[in-house]
């Protein structure tokens, strides 16, 4: 049973790698924990071989082809993919500067968006130009006395 088990857990992690499919690294990370845990209950004393092969595998194996599945995922590339991006019904407005060429692309809803910002947005605002004005700041009383 151990041999089946490492035989899976190699063809699934090298098939993973030649196909580059990250849908494989669980399976096989299941195959290699499953080598481990047999590996681990056939061990005798400390320092045979099959505990080496249950820690390499438990420890080394499981976490090398979950790490390598997240590395082989399918990463969306954005860049190329502005075409399909909705405008969410924002014009375009674009202005000739006195030069005659063309001014920076402005939306006509504005920087923050159609809605006016929450109280905790203008609380955080008044916060940081306060704080870049040098303006002095309350100072905290220590914990346990009161006004």
């Amino acid at each position: 049973m151990l041999y089946l088990f490492g035989l899976i857990a190699v063809f699934l992690t090298s098939a993973m790698f030649l196909s580059k499919q990250s849908m494989l690294g669980f399976p096989a990370a299941i195959f290699w924990a499953l080598l481990g845990g047999q590996a681990y209950i056939m061990h005798v004393t400390t320092w045979d071989i099959y505990f080496l092969l249950a820690f390499a595998s438990l420890l080394g194996m499981v976490t090398f082809t979950i790490y390598a599945a997240y590395g082989l995922r399918e990463k969306p590339d954005y860049y190329d993919q502005e075409a399909d991006v909705p405008d969410n019904g924002r014009q375009s407005v674009q202005t000739d500067t006195e030069d005659g060429e063309p001014a920076e692309d402005k939306t006509s809803d504005g920087f923050y968006g159609e809605t006016e910002p929450n109280k905790r947005t203008v609380a955080l605002r008044a916060r940081a130009t306060d704080r870049r004005t040098g303006k002095p700041q309350k100072r905290k009383m220590p914990w346990g006395q009161f006004r």
